[in-house]
């Protein structure tokens, strides 16, 4: 017989460690066109056709960047291949650089990982400070744009992390089984990978075109010296070798890890694009509430590395098989944990801080819900994938969407589960009660502010410099109809700009004006977690020193003689 389910204290919510993922694109804008409007700058280069204008590529140099990093805060790199950073803050950095070490232009941050909503907001203003001085020490005019417009289905602007029970039971057996079972078949893979770059090193040298010059990168050149047969021959064995690798993990993603929270979670995930959605103006002329979600093509995946877009996103468990396999026992007793890291890409990246946190807190307080078992009145989606695309292109909150509790709309959804998640919070006795209650506030003046305007078109008061796509959408609805696209377009995108003047409303308050969106500060606050307290140290510790240093969320290598010593944090 199963046990009815228990409402359990909402201690799970304090050490439940969260985080976000966001996109930033640096765009390039001459010193004349800053002293123009937006509308101005597109309205002239259309007209001149400058092949330099505003462009999505921005070409510098990376160790130029690079360089101004220290200056301003320690940091420590990644590892040699690869650009990512880790500050002494907490949070990181991702520069995208193509083969000639050129920055792209594009960037990915990621918060610190925390436990209050207070730190979130703490490392969000961390993370863009950071964008904006690396704005400033570039030479070129680079304004950075949050949720960049040009980045593709897979960079959608924002990932959200979420600390939660991966399984139970013989689910649990299971997926340990099969994390066992992939980690093992990964070593292999490994190996067959270094067997094919020892025979390619080998067969270019003695079969090969020995007259090309060995330039800085040896291996590279190594590479090209063989015969186009042979470089594809050994590329497809790679690519067969690693793929089993990417459709176990897809398989043990969408089958055994998260079933509770991805069965009850997808329709609010879904619905929550009405709240938090910033507004996605297509080159169609249609408007859409999220850009991730025009994007999103399965519910759960390991993502880029099928070509998908997916709701749960697994390409984290991917890169510690494939990249981190060597490493030893350690990412095998991560992923070994009953607790794991559920990523959630069906998010955008809000234009306040103050939004991104209500977001992260009113999904916490669902996941605290779902997992305390108290699910039976949340309403379950007959075909997620399909009610997401409907979502989206529903501006107007009117179309009803098939469920087991019948056809609702998203915003009936939304009230679905903040009536569940009221009773779920009115039976808790904890003292964090009172942080639930003030969450449970934020989010219905959130809802009233969608009703309002699904009631009434023309009423949006309540909602405007709170939801971020009926924003934009008033800010596109102030041009006639008649302009152009790439004008009306011009608009939603200078929306997300970090740098310049604020956008002003027609009604003449700017969204930095708009602080009624607030999260209450905790009654006591909580230490930062002991491995990010342990990171922090490490970097601050070994940012000069001349040793060969890899570091990771979770740990280091020092690469000194005779032996390497690796250091885990937490």
């Amino acid at each position: 017989m199963t046990p009815k389910p228990t409402v359990h204290a909402a201690s799970q919510v304090i050490d439940r460690l969260f985080g976000i993922e966001t996109w930033y694109q640096f765009i390039h804008i001459g010193e004349a066109e800053t002293k123009e409007t937006p509308q101005s700058i597109d309205q002239r280069e259309n007209a001149t056709e400058k092949p330099d204008a505003r462009t999505r590529s921005v070409k510098i140099p990376i160790d130029t960047l690079i360089k101004q990093l220290p200056i301003h805060q320690c940091s420590m790199k990644k590892s040699s291949e690869s650009q990512q950073y880790f500050l002494d803050d907490g949070t990181a950095i991702h520069f995208d650089v193509d083969d000639d070490q050129m920055w792209t232009g594009f960037l990915k941050t990621s918060t610190a990982e925390i436990s209050e909503i207070l730190q979130l907001k703490e490392s969000l203003g961390h993370v863009e400070a950071t964008v904006r001085r690396l704005s400033n020490n570039t030479t070129a005019k680079l304004h950075p744009f949050q949720g960049g417009r040009d980045l593709l289905p897979f960079k959608n602007g924002c990932h959200e992390n979420y600390q939660t029970e991966v399984a139970s039971g013989t689910t649990l057996i299971l997926y340990r089984l099969m994390i066992r079972f992939i980690w093992v078949y990964s070593l292999l893979a490994r190996f067959i990978t270094a067997a094919c770059v020892i025979f390619l090193s080998v067969y270019g040298w003695i079969f090969g075109n020995n007259n090309q010059t060995v330039g800085r990168n040896h291996a590279a050149d190594t590479f090209q010296r063989n015969p186009t047969r042979i470089r594809r021959f050994v590329l497809l064995i790679v690519r067969l070798a690693h793929s089993p690798t990417v459709w176990l993990t897809q398989l043990t993603g969408k089958h055994l890890a998260f079933r509770k929270q991805r069965r009850y979670l997808m329709a609010f995930l879904v619905s929550r694009l009405t709240l938090f959605g910033v507004g996605d103006l297509g080159n169609d002329g249609r408007f859409y509430l999220s850009r991730s979600a025009r994007f999103t093509t399965s519910a759960a995946s390991a993502g880029i590395s099928t070509g998908l877009s997916p709701v749960f996103l697994y390409s984290h468990w991917v890169k510690a098989f494939c990249q981190e396999a060597f490493y030893g026992h350690v990412s095998l007793e991560k992923l070994l944990d009953m607790r794991q890291r559920m990523q959630i890409a069906l998010s955008d990246a809000n234009k306040h801080n103050q939004t991104s946190c209500l977001k992260v807190a009113i999904t916490c307080l669902v996941l605290e819900m779902i997992q305390a078992g108290h699910t039976q009145s949340l309403p379950v989606l007959n075909n997620p994938v399909r009610t997401i695309d409907e979502v989206n292109s529903d501006w107007y909150l009117v179309k009803k969407h098939a469920t087991n509790l019948g056809k609702l709309s998203a915003l009936d959804l939304q009230m679905a589960y903040w009536n569940s998640a009221s009773d779920f919070v009115g039976e808790l006795t904890d003292l964090r009660k009172t942080n639930h209650l003030q969450t449970l506030l934020e989010w219905r003046k959130m809802i009233d502010g969608a009703r309002e305007f699904e009631n009434d078109g023309i009423s949006t008061d309540s909602a405007i410099g709170k939801i971020d796509w009926l924003t934009k959408r008033s800010l596109i609805d102030a041009h006639p109809p008649c302009d152009e696209i790439l004008v009306r377009q011009s608009v939603a995108n200078d929306y997300h700009r970090l740098s310049g003047k604020p956008l002003e409303f027609k009604r003449e308050k700017s969204i930095a004006d708009q602080t009624e969106n607030r999260v209450d500060e905790p009654d006591t606050r909580k230490p930062i977690p002991k491995s990010q307290k342990q990171r922090i140290a490490f970097i601050k510790k070994y940012n000069s020193s001349d040793q060969e240093i890899e570091v990771t969320w979770n740990r280091a290598v020092i690469r000194s003689k005779p032996k390497p010593q690796n250091i885990t944090f937490g």
